[in-house]
């Protein structure tokens, strides 16, 4: 998807998708905008690159509110996104229990360069070996005024708000159980 979703605050309930596959969501690769809605009750299911509005982004994402739960079997799994590779995401709400191997995230499993912003999360996160956060697996995107409340589960490198984190961090905070 390369163009620019305007859900107008509209709520779009009740998606499954369950794909043995990469690069799944609602949108399984952006490098688009997407703003303005509410996904509810979403249950994404896939092999990895999983998120609740899109497996990969290297867009932006504003003002979007998503609930559910995420599986990336293998790995890479987000609230939002299971990769960001580029991009802002801003003034997100996430209350998603997300799950998988590695690189897990309340709001991205992976933020390579994609940057958080005003942004909240919740739910429970539980990689069954590494990377795991509240906000982000591992990060080395900015993070800013944003803060998670997420439960944390993990073996290895796990954290309220990041599993590891190589990028700078400004006014951001975790309250959940690690």
């Amino acid at each position: 998807f390369d163009g620019s979703f305007d859900g107008q605050d509209y709520t779009v309930s009740g998606i499954t998708i369950n794909q043995g596959s990469e690069d799944v969501g609602v949108f399984g690769e952006s490098s688009g905008t997407i703003q303005n809605v509410t996904f509810e009750s979403v249950d994404v299911r896939a092999d990895r690159f999983s998120g609740g509005v899109v497996g990969v982004t290297e867009g932006d994402i504003k003002s979007v509110t998503v609930t559910g739960s995420v599986d990336a079997e293998n790995g890479y799994a987000g609230g939002v996104a299971g990769i960001g590779n580029d991009g802002e995401i801003n003034q997100v709400y996430a209350d998603v229990d997300t799950s998988g191997e590695e690189y897990i995230g309340g709001i991205i499993g992976l933020a390579r360069d994609a940057s958080v912003t005003e942004s909240y999360s919740t739910g429970t996160i539980q990689a069954d070996q590494a990377y795991a956060g509240g906000l982000v697996g591992d990060s080395s995107g900015g993070v800013e005024h944003s803060y998670s409340s997420a439960d944390i589960n993990g073996e290895i490198a796990y954290g309220g708000a990041f599993g590891v984190l190589d990028g700078p961090v400004l006014e951001t905070y975790a309250v959940g159980t690690v």
